[in-house]
């Protein structure tokens, strides 16, 4: 059996949009909604449950927003993953809307917790 951590380098995609009358847009902000940074980071982490559903996340050395996500955009995730020291993953990360990035980072997963 081949293993996530064995297969490593590896990739992959997932689409995901906040609808407009998503809880998360009330005040944020009133006439102008914006999907909330953690809003992203959630969509983000959500993709990365479907491949190490059992990792725990353990930071983001680095995350930047580029430009607003607005309500009902359609993102798309792109992801890298490589391992690294401690039996961690390193996972590269673009948000984007059609070919404009939206937000771009890197997130640090761990083993699961005991």
């Amino acid at each position: 059996m081949t293993t996530a951590l064995q297969a490593l380098p590896c990739e992959g995609t997932s689409r995901f949009h906040v609808a407009a009358d998503h809880p998360c847009l009330a005040g944020h902000f009133p006439g102008r909604p914006v999907v909330p940074g953690v809003v992203i980071v959630d969509a983000v982490r959500a993709c990365l449950d479907e491949c190490w559903g059992d990792r725990m996340l353990l930071g983001l050395p680095q995350f930047k927003f580029l430009r607003p996500l607005l309500p009902d955009e359609p993102a798309l995730i792109h992801w890298q993953a490589r391992s690294a020291a401690n039996d961690r993953l390193e996972v590269r990360v673009d948000v984007r809307v059609d070919e404009v990035v939206v937000a771009r980072g890197t997130l640090v997963l761990g083993p699961a917790a005991a």
